[in-house]
């Protein structure tokens, strides 16, 4: 689970910690991207390890696009908003597990 790859500083897990919510960006077969909102109580998203995020899957609209979109692309996209105070981070990486 936990391989090589860039990974996430202190000030990066902190800005994790606190989100409630964020954007999945998917790639479709055609290459065009798909984007959800997906959202949960704050620090759903857990840091496994210094390059690994996991996060609970709660129902969503019942599409299955992303899942979708894994079977033929594994690029993904993480967009982690904070709008008070004016943040964001973006991770980019290859969706490798899903269960």
């Amino acid at each position: 689970m936990c391989q090589s790859g860039t990974m996430l500083g202190e000030r990066e897990r902190l800005f994790i910690a606190k989100r409630d919510s964020f954007y999945l960006c998917s790639v479709n077969p055609d290459d065009s991207p798909y984007i959800q909102h997906r959202d949960g109580p704050t620090g759903f998203i857990r840091i496994l390890c210094a390059q690994t995020l996991a996060f609970a899957d709660y129902r969503g609209n019942g599409q299955y696009i992303s899942t979708g979109n894994w079977q033929t692309n594994d690029r993904v996209c993480q967009f982690m908003m904070d709008y008070v105070q004016v943040q964001a981070l973006q991770t980019a990486h290859q969706q490798n597990e899903f269960s």
